[in-house]
């Protein structure tokens, strides 16, 4: 009776093994992960175009940097601090949520970022009287020392030089050829060679508190 009630007991441990979930499909997943992906960069591009609007901005500009920035990943972070989207440093995103009136604000939240990290370009497209690779510069290596070069005539860093030429080579991946926003990003570039012109030195950006 004790040989068959052990039988008994391990055809029903078999039976309940057989009966499992199946083995998850990898390429099932992979699809899965890729449509959140598509998901995620069509979210982050609305709030883009909307941000780049209400700051006079042109979008294509403002999805370079974020390309540039942070390969639109949400949860971005460098090895100096800067976070998010657009790679705000925590004393420039505490400055600027207190203008546009965020009490609670999270760096990694997509809205935020994007809306904070729109303004500080915008801003800073004003204050160099509207020379955008001047405030793409700014962005990288700060506005103080880019306005103290600037005075000088000294030539910018060689990495914001960089910088500038990434993100704008990044911005035509979000036009065709007459300037238009695109409906999609473009997959057809060398996302190597864009890659090889993002140094690390891009997130080395000043904490900085924006003037009254």
């Amino acid at each position: 009776m004790r040989c068959l009630a052990t039988l008994l007991a391990a055809a029903a441990l078999t039976a309940c093994v057989s009966e499992g979930p199946a083995p998850r499909d990898p390429r099932a997943a992979a699809r899965a992960r890729a449509h959140a992906r598509a998901d995620s960069t069509a979210s982050i591009r609305q709030l883009a175009v909307r941000a780049a609007a209400q700051r006079g901005l042109a979008p294509s500009l403002v999805l370079g940097v974020i390309e540039v920035e942070s390969s639109f990943n949400p949860r971005a972070r460098s090895h100096a601090g800067a976070r998010g989207l657009m790679q705000l440093m925590p004393r420039t995103a505490a400055s600027i949520a207190r203008r546009l009136g965020w009490r609670d604000h999270d760096p990694y939240d997509p809205e935020f970022n994007i809306a904070a990290g729109t303004y500080y370009l915008a801003w800073l497209v004003k204050h160099f009287r509207g020379d955008v690779d001047a405030a793409l510069a700014a962005y990288n290596a700060g506005p103080v020392r880019i306005g103290r070069l600037r005075r000088r005539g000294a030539p910018l860093p060689r990495y914001s030089q960089k910088y500038i030429a990434a993100v704008r080579r990044a911005q035509r991946l979000f036009m065709n050829p007459n300037g238009a926003l695109i409906a999609r990003r473009s997959e057809s570039h060398d996302r190597g060679a864009l890659r090889a012109l993002i140094r690390e030195e891009f997130g080395r950006r000043p904490d900085v508190a924006l003037p009254d």
